[in-house]
């Protein structure tokens, strides 16, 4: 195994941590809404046209 391989092996397990299987470490998801609103904003001055967004998704597929 390369240094490389054995650097990458090393993250992806620090990524893998159990205590964060759902979300990232450092995801706030508080944040993370206000965030997207302030995009979702974006449309609705730059057009003066209503953007309706779902916040209560439960999977990136939807």
């Amino acid at each position: 195994m390369t240094k490389s391989e054995a650097d990458l092996l090393t993250l992806l397990g620090e990524l893998d941590f159990p205590e964060w299987l759902k979300w990232p470490r450092s995801y706030n998801r508080t944040q993370t809404a206000a965030l997207f609103g302030e995009l979702a904003a974006q449309p609705e001055g730059a057009f003066t046209a209503c953007c309706t967004v779902e916040r209560d998704t439960q999977d990136s597929s939807e």
